[in-house]
């Protein structure tokens, strides 16, 4: 099967809704044991994507520890592909393919220490493409053996061309078959000729006809040239219909480049016959290369580059009188359209084919599935091991084999074979299947290789598991397993806390010597929250289950202290306030409030297991005061600084004012409080929208207005505001016109 795909831009990634997930899935309850059961907080959603583009298929389930994740499709295991691989329960497919992934798909969680599972609501993959149209047929007429011709993209189509090329992903390709007569040599002018484009993919296609690379445009009420679906119907064909045909399919997946053409013959008295078209040419920069076009009853044969000719015969070119045109060593200005011009009298019979440049990119780190690490590809022993090897862009399409550590080429059997450009080791051995592999890519342009080095693991043997801890808060702890393992990268270590991966803090660090078989967690400075169950967990690439150390236990003597302090405050007068003061320790601490400078609280506040209750705050309740926490670990504490504040209250309320347009008006407003509050007006609800040049803010919170205009009349807020809170009175202004 080809691996030639079309990546488009666009992907659907399934967002799984937690309610959804938990109505859909099917729990299994938990043992006896008393472990918790199961369940899915993340379910696979149906999605609908594109041959050749990834897509994610998402799944999450809680508790997650000691959980692993499989898949399934349509009911059965999900077989072994480099082009899908799991990142944590996620199931990820790099290049999708219509054949091998559309399906129905089940994640399977299973916990490790019961072996208890669960299987997800099934997810349905719709994958949408262009497939590789196989069948090519050829119109062959009678006496010549002439056959059709094939020609590469061209003018028209070089746009789909590049965006293919840029994503590094193809799709398949179209033909051009005669439908009737058959067979070609039937056709007779003024017959009925029928055109039918051969391309296979999947959901609603739309077709597009060229000739000669050109458009095949049919005027408004011209019924002689139809199209229908797949086919172009020519009615009462004529010699002037001849030319080299190609047609384009599209559907979501894309276009379809086209590469099998068809040379249509309408034979006539009147004009030239073909019988051998030009056909599509590609050479390396700096060959020959010719083109052959055969007439029959023609006067001359002419030769164009895109617009350009007649071409004549000159230091690059030979136009030979058989109607060949050869190029001596073709560089970038010979690459395009060429067509053959059969002249009889007046009239012109045209057939093209393009000439392109062979070239070849390189292959690169991105060019292997699944993606690869330094060119690193890790496997269990005894387990089985693929990687593909994607064919780099180029002209014609590269063929890519691979090359054993003895630079040998690989066959497609026995262990160690290669199928479909995939790399395949069975049954991997230490010592022998281990080494350096190559991918080679090659066409008409030259090779290129890279490299993959492939390693055989074995599972890591742990020595021995760190031990428990107890340290005061603020100060340092390490923990310390050590093991034997394969070196990093094939060997990396994690810890855990309470059996969750611990999130980086830069209160730790971990310090991980595969090599030297050791493993260490180390606190700078302990903290509350830091108490806890560690372990140290050894990740072997190639094995499925991880190797984990027993739990060590983290004490955490805390220190007495506040938490948090308390903070300065200011308390509005007659208020009802309270003002909290915690700590904690090694025991619960006590609390006790205290005024500085008083031997007791007033009567009207209260100390409440630490929160000081103001039943109508007064001026004399401003001051000092000291909270005290005390257990057996001693005793600490903190002062704070009580301010009483006084809202703004008006002493002037804004009253409503006519005034006359062109004459000065005042808008008064006056307040008092402690502090002193401030005065600020608006119209309108708008703050800062009046004009700074005709209002004016007095001293004492009155509003001018030097000079009235009509448009000033609205509402006007007075806002009086301080740190006890904000007041505020609104108002109209009334403008009168001037007779």
């Amino acid at each position: 099967m080809s691996r030639s795909r079309v990546e488009l831009t666009t992907m659907l990634l399934g967002v799984c809704l937690l309610g959804v997930a938990l109505s859909q899935e099917r729990r299994v309850s938990s043992d006896g044991g008393g472990e918790p059961s199961l369940y899915f907080v993340t379910n696979p959603e149906d999605q609908k994507a594109v041959e050749g583009q990834p897509v994610r298929l998402r799944c999450e389930a809680e508790p997650r520890a000691d959980v692993t994740y499989s898949w399934k499709m349509d009911g059965q295991a999900l077989a072994p592909s480099p082009r899908r691989h799991q990142v944590d329960g996620h199931l990820v497919i790099s290049r999708l393919d219509r054949l091998l992934d559309s399906g129905s798909f089940v994640c399977v969680a299973m916990n490790r220490r019961t072996g208890s599972s669960i299987e997800s609501s099934p997810a349905k993959l719709n994958v949408q493409s262009l497939k590789l149209a196989t069948t090519t047929t050829t119109a062959t007429h009678s006496g010549n053996g002439a056959a059709a011709s094939l020609f590469a993209r061209c003018r028209a189509t070089a746009a789909i061309a590049a965006a293919a090329a840029a994503a590094a992903i193809r799709i398949s390709e179209s033909s051009v078959q005669l439908q009737q007569p058959k067979p070609a040599p039937m056709i007779r002018a003024n017959g009925r000729v029928e055109l039918r484009c051969h391309v296979d993919g999947s959901g609603e296609l739309k077709y597009e006809w060229f000739k000669n690379s050109h458009s095949v445009q049919i005027g408004p009420g011209d019924s002689r040239v139809e199209k229908r679906r797949n086919l172009l119907v020519i009615n009462a064909a004529k010699p002037e219909d001849n030319g080299v045909y190609h047609c384009l399919g599209r559907n979501e997946a894309g276009a379809s480049p086209h590469a099998h053409t068809l040379p249509l013959i309408v034979p006539s008295n009147e004009t030239a016959v073909l019988k051998r078209a030009p056909e599509r040419s590609v050479v390396r920069r700096g060959e020959p290369a010719s083109f052959s076009c055969v007439f029959e009853n023609v006067d001359n044969i002419q030769w164009f580059l895109e617009d350009k000719g007649p071409l004549e015969t000159d230091d690059e070119r030979i136009v030979m009188d058989n109607g060949t045109l050869l190029i001596m060593r073709v560089h970038d200005g010979h690459k395009g359209y060429y067509t053959c011009h059969g002249i009889r009298a007046d009239t012109a019979q045209i057939y093209g084919a393009e000439l392109q440049i062979a070239y070849l990119k390189n292959l690169t780190e991105t060019s292997f599935e699944p993606a690869l690490n330094e060119q690193l590809a890790v496997v269990g022993e005894g387990q089985e091991l693929q990687v593909s090897c994607l064919p780099p862009g180029g002209l014609p399409q590269p063929r890519v084999f691979w090359r054993d550590q003895q630079g040998r080429i690989i066959s497609d059997s026995g262990p160690v074979r290669v199928q479909d450009d995939t790399l395949i080791v069975a049954k991997a051995k230490p010592g022998v299947d281990e080494g350096n592999y190559t991918c080679v890519a090659e066409n008409l342009a030259g090779a290129t290789e890279m490299t993959v080095h492939i390693a055989v693991s074995w599972p890591a043997e742990l020595l021995s598991s760190p031990q428990p801890v107890e340290v005061a808060e603020d100060e340092g702890a390490k923990f310390t397993c050590t093991f034997k393992a394969m070196p990093a990268p094939i060997t990396r270590v994690r810890w855990l806390k309470d059996d969750e991966p611990l999130r980086g803090m830069p209160r730790y660090k971990q310090l991980h010597e595969p090599e030297g078989g050791s493993a260490s967690l180390v606190f700078k400075s302990v903290h509350a929250g830091d108490k806890g169950r560690y372990a140290c967990e050894i990740l072997t690439l190639g094995q499925q289950r991880p190797v984990r150390s027993q739990p060590a236990a983290l004490t955490v003597k805390e220190k007495l202290k506040f938490s948090p302090e308390p903070v300065n405050r200011r308390l509005e007068f007659n208020s009802t306030a309270k003002i909290s003061c915690k700590a904690q320790g090694s025991t619960a601490p006590t609390l006790r409030w205290s005024k500085v400078g008083s031997s007791e609280l007033p009567k009207h506040v209260q100390d409440l297991n630490g929160t000081l209750h103001f039943s109508g705050v007064l001026e004399s309740d401003k001051g000092n005061y000291t909270c005290v926490a005390s257990n057996s670990q001693g005793e600490i504490s903190h002062t704070i600084k009580i301010d009483v504040v006084i809202g703004p209250k008006f002493t002037i309320r804004p009253e409503n004012v006519t005034a006359t347009e062109g004459q000065a008006a005042w808008l008064h407003c006056a307040a008092e409080g402690d502090p002193k509050p401030a005065i600020q007006w608006d119209k309108d609800s708008r703050m800062n929208s009046l004009d700074a040049d005709r209002f004016v803010l007095m001293p004492n919170g009155s509003l001018y207005v030097k000079e009235v205009y009509l448009s000033d009349e609205g509402k006007y807020g007075c806002t009086a505001g301080n740190s006890g809170g904000l007041k505020r009175e609104e108002v109209h202004l009334s403008v009168r016109g001037t007779t």
